[in-house]
Protein backbone atom coordinates (compact mmCIF):
# COMPACT_ATOMS: atom_id res chain seq x y z
CA UNK A 1 0.00 0.00 0.00
CA UNK A 2 2.80 2.53 0.35
CA UNK A 3 3.42 2.24 -3.78
CA UNK A 4 1.00 2.27 -5.42
CA UNK A 5 3.27 0.82 -8.41
CA UNK A 6 0.78 1.19 -11.41
CA UNK A 7 0.06 4.69 -10.80
CA UNK A 8 3.81 5.58 -9.43
CA UNK A 9 1.92 6.68 -5.88
CA UNK A 10 3.71 6.86 -3.01
CA UNK A 11 1.47 7.00 0.39
CA UNK A 12 4.02 8.53 3.71
CA UNK A 13 4.07 6.57 6.48
CA UNK A 14 1.41 8.57 8.27
CA UNK A 15 -0.63 8.16 5.70
CA UNK A 16 -0.69 3.95 5.42
CA UNK A 17 -0.52 4.21 9.15
CA UNK A 18 -4.58 6.14 9.17
CA UNK A 19 -5.73 3.62 5.94
CA UNK A 20 -4.63 0.52 8.31
CA UNK A 21 -6.55 2.07 11.41
CA UNK A 22 -9.32 2.90 9.20
CA UNK A 23 -9.32 -0.57 7.71
CA UNK A 24 -9.13 -2.49 10.40
CA UNK A 25 -12.27 -0.39 12.41
CA UNK A 26 -14.03 -1.29 9.00
CA UNK A 27 -13.40 -4.70 9.30
CA UNK A 28 -14.02 -5.18 12.62
CA UNK A 29 -17.36 -3.35 12.28
CA UNK A 30 -17.88 -5.88 9.51
CA UNK A 31 -17.59 -8.80 12.11
CA UNK A 32 -19.16 -7.42 14.77
CA UNK A 33 -22.31 -7.14 12.97
CA UNK A 34 -22.15 -10.23 11.87
CA UNK A 35 -21.57 -11.81 15.45
CA UNK A 36 -24.67 -9.41 16.49
CA UNK A 37 -27.00 -11.44 13.63
CA UNK A 38 -25.37 -14.56 14.53
CA UNK A 39 -25.45 -14.20 18.20
CA UNK A 40 -28.13 -12.48 18.98
CA UNK A 41 -25.48 -9.74 20.56
CA UNK A 42 -27.77 -7.07 21.82
CA UNK A 43 -25.18 -4.86 24.16
CA UNK A 44 -22.94 -4.77 21.07
CA UNK A 45 -25.64 -4.15 18.55
CA UNK A 46 -25.80 -0.96 20.57
CA UNK A 47 -22.23 -0.58 20.82
CA UNK A 48 -22.18 -0.59 17.27
CA UNK A 49 -23.92 2.41 17.37
CA UNK A 50 -21.35 4.28 18.96
CA UNK A 51 -18.78 2.84 16.82
CA UNK A 52 -20.01 3.41 13.63
CA UNK A 53 -19.72 7.10 14.75
CA UNK A 54 -16.82 7.06 15.68
CA UNK A 55 -15.34 5.72 12.06
CA UNK A 56 -17.35 8.14 10.80
CA UNK A 57 -15.26 10.68 12.88
CA UNK A 58 -11.95 9.12 12.26
CA UNK A 59 -12.81 9.31 8.25
CA UNK A 60 -13.48 12.59 8.79
CA UNK A 61 -9.72 13.47 10.96
CA UNK A 62 -7.86 11.51 8.45
CA UNK A 63 -9.43 13.22 5.55
CA UNK A 64 -8.47 17.03 7.17
CA UNK A 65 -4.59 15.33 7.84
CA UNK A 66 -4.57 14.84 4.56
CA UNK A 67 -5.31 17.91 3.48
CA UNK A 68 -2.93 19.30 5.88
CA UNK A 69 -0.41 16.95 4.18
CA UNK A 70 -0.92 17.87 0.86
CA UNK A 71 -0.88 21.88 2.26
CA UNK A 72 2.21 21.46 3.51
CA UNK A 73 3.81 20.07 0.06
CA UNK A 74 3.89 16.34 2.04
CA UNK A 75 2.29 14.51 -0.57
CA UNK A 76 0.68 15.48 -3.78
CA UNK A 77 -2.68 15.92 -5.21
CA UNK A 78 -2.51 12.91 -7.23
CA UNK A 79 -1.84 10.32 -4.21
CA UNK A 80 -4.61 12.65 -2.65
CA UNK A 81 -7.23 11.01 -5.04
CA UNK A 82 -6.22 7.73 -4.08
CA UNK A 83 -5.82 8.36 -0.55
CA UNK A 84 -9.71 9.65 -1.02
CA UNK A 85 -10.54 6.31 -3.27
CA UNK A 86 -9.06 4.28 -0.07
CA UNK A 87 -10.91 5.44 2.76
CA UNK A 88 -14.17 6.28 1.33
CA UNK A 89 -15.86 2.82 0.92
CA UNK A 90 -14.67 2.73 4.76
CA UNK A 91 -17.43 4.65 5.70
CA UNK A 92 -20.06 3.35 3.40
CA UNK A 93 -19.05 -0.49 4.35
CA UNK A 94 -19.59 0.49 8.04
CA UNK A 95 -22.91 2.19 6.78
CA UNK A 96 -23.97 -1.18 5.57
CA UNK A 97 -23.01 -2.93 8.64
CA UNK A 98 -24.95 -0.93 10.81
CA UNK A 99 -28.07 -1.06 8.27
CA UNK A 100 -27.59 -4.50 9.00
CA UNK A 101 -27.56 -4.44 12.60
CA UNK A 102 -30.65 -2.33 12.25
CA UNK A 103 -32.56 -4.68 9.82
CA UNK A 104 -31.77 -7.34 12.20
CA UNK A 105 -33.16 -5.79 14.90
CA UNK A 106 -36.61 -4.70 13.22
CA UNK A 107 -37.47 -8.18 11.89
CA UNK A 108 -36.35 -10.11 14.97
CA UNK A 109 -37.81 -8.03 17.48
CA UNK A 110 -40.40 -5.50 15.56
CA UNK A 111 -37.54 -2.91 17.35
CA UNK A 112 -37.47 0.33 15.60
CA UNK A 113 -33.20 1.25 16.05
CA UNK A 114 -33.10 4.28 17.62
CA UNK A 115 -29.41 5.39 17.54
CA UNK A 116 -30.54 7.68 20.13
CA UNK A 117 -31.08 5.03 23.50
CA UNK A 118 -30.03 1.44 23.40
CA UNK A 119 -31.93 -1.05 22.70
CA UNK A 120 -33.23 -3.39 25.87
CA UNK A 121 -35.92 -6.36 25.87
Amino acid sequence: MEHNISKDITFSPVAVQEIDQLYHETHRMILDSLKVVIDNDLPLANELVDRHKDIAHLERRIRKNYIKRMNNGECTPLAGVNFIDLITPCTRITDHALNLVEKYLKIKFNHTFNTFEPFCF
